[in-house]
């Protein structure tokens, strides 16, 4: 998503918050002097939609990290090992999960609270496995319910009747029925 998106999404986060209903908001954004009158954020460049945003601080608005970034690390920055810092990142945002599934997976792991306090590199590469086998399971999931989606019925729920418990957590099963899947002709 481009800075412009984000930047009006947050502006229109903050006009819910501050109570403000469209003619309120109109008359807000005219009375910037830096937006010429305007009377919508969409056609707005970035400083202007950055103006925008201060303006709303001024009234009270306060800007809050999203719940995707809730529990990042901030300590990562200044990290010995940032590719491997990134690289958990991206897994994490893949799979649509917050960074306190990182820590649970450091937690189990290794009896450590918080991915931040991980300080080796052989303790991040098994969180990244283990992070890259949960993107493996999501993945041949996806797979495998699409594949029993295209089926008919009956077959579908004969399929289904079939499966063993907790299925969808055993990539050898899940490889497997993409297999016999196919091999059904769907």
């Amino acid at each position: 998503m481009n800075n412009k998106i984000k930047l009006i999404k947050v502006i229109h986060v903050a006009k819910r918050e501050l109570g403000m209903d469209d003619d309120t908001y109109r008359a807000f954004l005219g009375s910037i002097p830096e937006l010429e009158g305007a009377t919508s954020s969409a056609n707005l460049s970035i400083p202007k939609l950055k103006a925008v945003l201060e303006a709303m601080k001024k009234l009270g608005f306060k800007v809050r990290p999203n719940n995707k970034t809730k529990g990042k690390p901030h300590n990562f920055d200044h990290s010995a090992m940032p590719v491997m810092i990134t690289k958990i990142e991206a897994l994490l945002a893949d799979m649509g999960l917050p960074w306190a599934y990182a820590d649970s997976i450091a937690n189990q792991m290794f009896g450590i609270e918080r991915c931040a306090w991980i300080r080796t590199e052989k303790q991040l590469k098994a969180i990244i496995a283990a992070l890259d086998n949960e993107h493996k399971k999501q993945c041949l999931k996806v797979g495998c319910e699409e594949l029993m989606a295209a089926l008919c019925e009956s077959d579908r729920n004969q399929v289904i009747a079939q499966l063993p418990d907790k299925w969808d957590r055993n990539i050898r099963f899940m490889q497997s029925l993409i297999v016999y899947l196919q091999s059904r002709g769907v």
